[in-house]
């Protein structure tokens, strides 16, 4: 017995160093003091990296690598930890009178048990000090930040004679030898190609937009009433000059340069051209008849040229300093050879926002309404004004992009919101072959389909407003955290008690949920287009199929949806003896009509289109639901029945087992009255009654 025990531990000892030999020299294991030594001297950089918000960033991503590193060499270490203690418990304790070599073979395992403890220690102190390295140079960059934003720097007035000094010389920065460098071109041979290139475009964009007024007019652009079908195409159409010539002026300007990019002035100036096209169409198609501007009580006739030139006017703006600034001129503080210019631009951007916000006091839709965000948006518009002219230029930078910023996160809301419900009311109420077909696909009653569309409009209405609300947010953030914050709470959730939820994966869940009742709306649909029409089955088994298959795919719906969630079955258990509980005193008369109405599916002791008597009421079975039945009465009035009473009642199907059936109807006349001739005035079906005197 001692023998075979010994020869036991021998064989899985010997399989075991096996396996960590072939293991270890598949991948030889990662080495955390290295990361260590590496993580000494990123703290003794972010010492050094003062006022340095690039580096400190840089620095951060280098920490990001190590934390990963060392998260994976803890998690790696912690199987082969189990995979060692495995082997000690299979040698079990040790004997004196055991063999050399199983003790040896013990002596090497404990050895290896103990390096692989403190490599995973040490992964998991690289772990500690990453964090807590982020954590500072977080607290760095947030100084840094503040710090900036109450720099002062030169006003207004100073920067004059640098701003002229920098028009002298913008000719020979923006077209001289350095201008030259960064294209393969000659000046004159390009600036010849750019004009031929311009003239074509311009050509091109008038041909399209001639195009468009032909085939309007032949459609009826002109007859009666606005049209929906010239909404999207029209402002598109009338820029089309401007939008081609920038799309293919940018394109040549990106394709000539040796190295483009958005330093480059020209290629900014032909992207700017775009834009301002862009731009255009998107304040003409906003601000249409049948546009979103329609839906505001007194916007739309009234002042809709005076929104688009204000709203023209912004962008205008912004485009101006986008080309003459460069990428991003809100964002950071202005040189000194351009802060005349920057603050004259923001100065001028900040008026034009405030004389937009002010326009709301002449629109009678929103005269009333939202007057302390109008007022809390102009005052900050006047503070940025302000701190721009005495030279705070950061703090004059942020509040500015955050009223901008916060702008166009709402004016987006406000499209997006007006498209939805447009499209949502298309597909309710449209009369078109493709809006039935698209009803249809949905799983949507022709007669009401804006009660089933009510979710989805929902859905996105409740989407559309969360993000709006996180732009908001973002934009105000000055310490820029906010992201990263969003994204942990989402991805790591939040406890409550004992249970961990994890809003990613909520979303996960609804998906998988709102997918799987799509597709068994689909299948249910082509069970009956597709199979059921072509068997021999009758009304009501067609209807009970396509009932348990609707019941089906909730419940797999369902399931799925609380998997992906991330719900313990094992609580959903606890939850359904409590719902037992709830049964046995509260709900028995749900649950007693959910089991009768599985019990009319499948037995069928009557279906749909059957003409039954329950009690006193008489009528044709319009739908078995899962609690109730449907009947309609011979005075056209639908009573729901409890599915109960139709499986515990008697009741009467005058067409069970025949369709034929027989109807006794009563005439009474006066006495005395002629019995021959009152069965001559009877219509025809009616004379084969027996006639009986009283």
């Amino acid at each position: 017995m001692t023998a075979d025990r010994n020869g036991t531990r021998w064989f899985c000892a010997t399989a075991a160093l096996l396996a960590a030999f072939q293991l270890h020299a598949a991948d030889p294991p990662y080495e955390p003091a290295v990361g260590i030594d590496a993580l000494t001297q990123l703290e003794a950089d972010l010492v050094s990296y003062e006022d340095d918000p690039a580096a400190i960033e840089a620095l951060m991503a280098e920490a990001t690598v190590l934390r990963e590193q060392g998260l994976a060499c803890a998690e790696a270490a912690a199987p082969r930890i189990a995979t060692l203690q495995s082997e000690l418990e299979i040698l079990g304790e040790p004997d004196p009178n055991e063999e050399i070599d199983i003790w040896e073979q013990r002596q090497s395992i404990s050895e290896a048990l103990s390096k692989t403890n403190a490599r995973k220690s040490n992964c998991e102190l690289l772990v500690v000090r990453t964090g807590q390295l982020e954590a500072a140079a977080e607290e760095e960059l947030e100084r840094i930040s503040s710090q900036r934003m109450w720099i002062r720097g030169p006003s207004l007035l100073s920067g004059i004679g640098a701003a002229l000094d920098a028009l002298k010389r913008a000719p020979d920065d923006a077209m001289g030898p350095a201008w030259q460098s960064r294209f393969e071109l000659g000046r004159a041979t390009m600036f010849g190609i750019g004009a031929v290139l311009a003239i074509v475009a311009i050509g091109l964009g008038l041909h399209t937009r001639n195009r468009f007024y032909e085939w309007a007019v032949e459609e009826g652009l002109k007859d009666g009433p606005p049209k929906l079908r010239f909404l999207f195409p029209r402002p598109v159409a009338d820029n089309a000059p401007v939008l081609v010539a920038g799309l293919i002026l940018s394109a040549y300007v990106y394709i000539a340069a040796l190295t483009p990019s958005l330093s480059l002035f020209m290629l900014r100036l032909a992207i700017g051209l775009f834009l301002f096209g862009l731009g255009t169409v998107l304040i003409r198609w906003s601000t249409n008849t049948l546009s979103p501007a329609a839906t505001v009580k007194g916007l739309a006739p009234e002042h809709t040229e005076t929104l688009r030139t204000r709203m023209r006017t912004i962008l205008l703006l912004l485009i101006t300093g986008f080309v003459t600034l460069g990428p991003g001129w809100l964002g950071n503080a202005p040189s000194p050879a351009l802060l005349f210019l920057h603050t004259l631009i923001s100065l001028l951007l900040a008026a034009s926002l405030a004389w937009l916000i002010l326009l709301a006091r002449r629109v009678a839709g929103l005269r009333r309404r939202y007057r302390l965000v109008r007022f809390a948006a102009v005052a900050t518009l006047v503070v940025s004004a302000g701190a721009g002219l005495i030279g705070f230029h950061n703090f004059a930078n942020f509040l500015l992009l955050g009223v901008l910023k916060t702008l166009l996160a709402a004016f987006f809301l406000w499209l997006l919101l007006w498209l939805s419900s447009s499209v949502i009311e298309i597909i309710a109420r449209g009369g078109t072959p493709r809006t039935y077909r698209l009803r249809a696909a949905l799983g949507l009653s022709p007669t009401q389909a804006e009660s089933g569309l009510g979710m989805y409009n929902l859905a996105v209405d409740l989407v559309l407003w969360l993000g709006f609300l996180y732009l908001v947010a973002v934009s105000w953030d000055a310490t820029g955290k906010l992201p990263d914050e969003v994204a942990d709470f989402l991805i790591d959730g939040f406890p409550i008690g004992t249970v961990q939820v994890v809003p990613i994966h909520m979303v996960y869940g609804l998906l998988a949920f709102l997918a799987i009742l799509i597709i068994t709306g689909w299948i249910k649909r082509s069970i009956q287009r597709r199979y059921i029409q072509r068997t021999q089955m009758d009304r009501g088994a067609r209807d009970a199929l396509i009932t348990i298959t609707g019941y089906v795919g909730f419940t797999v719906a369902l399931l799925v949806g609380l998997n992906f969630t991330g719900v313990s079955f094992a609580g959903l258990a606890v939850v359904g003896a409590a719902l037992g509980v709830g049964i046995g005193f509260g709900l028995q008369n749900i649950v007693n009509n959910f089991v009768s109405g599985l019990i009319l599916l499948f037995e069928r002791p009557i279906k749909s289109g059957d003409f039954v008597t329950v009690g006193g009421i008489e009528g044709t079975v319009k739908q078995i639901s899962i609690r109730s039945t449907e009947i309609e009465t011979l005075d056209r009035q639908n009573v729901i029945g409890p599915n109960s009473e139709l499986v515990s009642q008697q009741v009467t199907n005058w067409v069970l087992h025949d369709p034929h059936g027989r109807l006794q109807i009563f005439v009474g006349v006066a006495y005395g009255s002629d019995v021959e001739r009152v069965r001559e005035t009877l219509p025809v079906s009616y004379t084969h009654l027996r006639a009986h005197e009283t």
